[in-house]
Protein backbone atom coordinates (compact mmCIF):
# COMPACT_ATOMS: atom_id res chain seq x y z
CA UNK A 1 0.00 0.00 0.00
CA UNK A 2 1.48 3.23 -1.23
CA UNK A 3 2.29 6.10 2.06
CA UNK A 4 -1.10 7.71 3.57
CA UNK A 5 0.53 11.36 2.09
CA UNK A 6 0.43 10.64 -1.77
CA UNK A 7 -2.85 8.10 -1.23
CA UNK A 8 -3.87 11.47 -0.03
CA UNK A 9 -2.50 13.68 -2.37
CA UNK A 10 -3.90 11.39 -5.24
CA UNK A 11 -7.17 11.50 -3.67
CA UNK A 12 -6.97 15.64 -3.73
CA UNK A 13 -5.74 15.42 -7.32
CA UNK A 14 -8.43 13.55 -8.61
CA UNK A 15 -11.03 16.22 -6.82
CA UNK A 16 -9.53 18.80 -8.28
CA UNK A 17 -8.77 18.03 -11.80
CA UNK A 18 -10.68 14.73 -12.58
CA UNK A 19 -13.14 14.53 -14.92
CA UNK A 20 -16.53 14.92 -13.32
CA UNK A 21 -18.08 11.66 -14.19
CA UNK A 22 -15.31 9.86 -12.43
CA UNK A 23 -15.53 11.79 -9.77
CA UNK A 24 -19.42 11.75 -9.02
CA UNK A 25 -19.00 7.90 -9.37
CA UNK A 26 -16.28 7.30 -6.91
CA UNK A 27 -18.36 9.69 -4.59
CA UNK A 28 -21.20 7.66 -5.22
CA UNK A 29 -19.41 4.22 -4.24
CA UNK A 30 -17.83 5.51 -1.45
CA UNK A 31 -21.44 7.50 0.01
CA UNK A 32 -24.26 6.24 -1.78
CA UNK A 33 -26.84 7.64 -3.96
CA UNK A 34 -28.59 9.49 -1.36
CA UNK A 35 -25.62 11.30 0.55
CA UNK A 36 -24.06 11.65 -2.76
CA UNK A 37 -27.29 14.29 -3.73
CA UNK A 38 -27.11 15.75 -1.08
CA UNK A 39 -23.97 17.05 -1.11
CA UNK A 40 -24.50 18.35 -4.63
CA UNK A 41 -27.37 20.43 -3.29
CA UNK A 42 -30.08 18.45 -5.32
CA UNK A 43 -32.99 16.65 -3.92
CA UNK A 44 -33.33 13.93 -7.17
CA UNK A 45 -30.91 10.77 -6.79
CA UNK A 46 -31.26 9.88 -10.68
CA UNK A 47 -29.41 13.32 -11.75
CA UNK A 48 -26.14 11.36 -10.51
CA UNK A 49 -26.90 8.88 -13.36
CA UNK A 50 -27.10 11.54 -15.46
CA UNK A 51 -23.80 13.16 -14.29
CA UNK A 52 -21.76 9.50 -14.68
CA UNK A 53 -22.83 9.06 -17.80
CA UNK A 54 -22.35 12.22 -19.58
CA UNK A 55 -25.56 13.26 -20.39
CA UNK A 56 -25.91 15.74 -18.38
CA UNK A 57 -22.92 18.04 -16.01
CA UNK A 58 -23.95 19.45 -12.93
CA UNK A 59 -23.43 23.41 -12.65
CA UNK A 60 -20.55 24.88 -11.15
CA UNK A 61 -22.01 25.10 -7.98
CA UNK A 62 -22.57 21.24 -7.81
CA UNK A 63 -19.09 21.06 -9.74
CA UNK A 64 -17.23 22.34 -6.46
CA UNK A 65 -19.10 20.52 -3.85
CA UNK A 66 -19.18 17.05 -5.81
CA UNK A 67 -15.48 17.32 -5.60
CA UNK A 68 -15.01 18.81 -2.14
CA UNK A 69 -17.31 16.03 -1.11
CA UNK A 70 -15.39 13.53 -2.96
CA UNK A 71 -11.91 15.09 -1.46
CA UNK A 72 -13.29 14.76 2.04
CA UNK A 73 -14.73 11.32 1.19
CA UNK A 74 -12.00 9.93 -0.15
CA UNK A 75 -9.54 10.71 2.84
CA UNK A 76 -11.94 9.17 5.09
CA UNK A 77 -12.79 5.98 2.98
CA UNK A 78 -9.06 5.39 2.77
CA UNK A 79 -8.15 5.87 6.26
CA UNK A 80 -11.02 4.50 7.84
CA UNK A 81 -13.99 3.13 5.36
CA UNK A 82 -17.38 3.62 3.58
CA UNK A 83 -19.37 3.33 6.34
CA UNK A 84 -16.89 5.83 8.53
CA UNK A 85 -16.93 8.27 5.68
CA UNK A 86 -20.95 7.90 5.45
CA UNK A 87 -21.19 8.46 9.93
CA UNK A 88 -18.99 11.43 10.05
CA UNK A 89 -20.21 13.06 6.84
CA UNK A 90 -23.81 13.36 8.11
CA UNK A 91 -23.77 13.38 11.83
CA UNK A 92 -24.35 16.27 13.74
CA UNK A 93 -21.62 18.30 14.58
CA UNK A 94 -21.78 21.03 17.78
CA UNK A 95 -18.75 22.86 15.75
CA UNK A 96 -21.30 23.81 12.67
CA UNK A 97 -24.27 24.58 14.84
CA UNK A 98 -25.19 21.02 15.37
CA UNK A 99 -25.34 20.34 11.88
CA UNK A 100 -23.96 17.97 9.72
CA UNK A 101 -21.04 18.91 7.08
CA UNK A 102 -23.01 17.32 4.53
CA UNK A 103 -25.54 20.29 5.06
CA UNK A 104 -23.01 22.56 4.35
Amino acid sequence: MPDERVLYWEIGLKARKGDIKEVVSLLKNILGQRISTLLSGRKDASVLESWISGKEKPNEVEDLRLRYGYHAAGILNAKYDSETARAILTSSNPMLGDKSPSCW
